[in-house]
């Protein structure tokens, strides 16, 4: 194996003079790191939907939908971690954005919802595209 000098490429992995080897592709599993899967409905009770955020600070909610019915409903979302998050309401002329939240804090936000579709996201930058958001089907 050649020995790396201020730096040095082989085989797609680049060693530099300090000892710092960078891999070239990783095949994906960078992206893995502190990957979290929602899953389940988070549902209405008494006027209220809590969606949490991941507590191990991932990009994800607890819940990977919700649904409630028509009229005034406020959205909790809960995050122990240390990363910044918060929940967003947006579709049928709703775009509401509750407060970005981390160590405990709850990102709050009350809507008048009418029947149809929606979607919930964290409006974070990046974590909406890595997959932070799900559907709201309002009844």
């Amino acid at each position: 194996m050649p020995q790396p000098g201020p730096a040095h490429s082989w085989g797609g992995t680049l060693a530099t003079a300090s000892g710092l080897v960078i891999a070239g592709e990783d095949g994906g599993a960078l992206a893995l790191v502190g990957a979290a899967k929602a899953e389940g409905t988070a549902e209405a009770d008494n006027g209220v939907v809590e969606i949490p955020a991941d507590p191990g600070g991932a990009l994800a909610y607890v819940f990977a939908e919700a649904v409630a019915p028509a009229g005034q409903i406020t959205f909790r979302s809960p995050n122990e971690s240390a990363v910044d998050h918060n929940i967003a309401i947006e579709g049928t002329g709703v775009d509401e954005l509750g407060p970005v939240v981390k160590n405990g804090g709850v990102s709050e936000v009350s809507v008048d919802l009418k029947a149809g579709e929606y979607t919930f996201y964290c409006s974070v930058v990046g974590h909406r595209a890595a997959g932070m958001e799900g559907p709201l089907r309002v009844n």
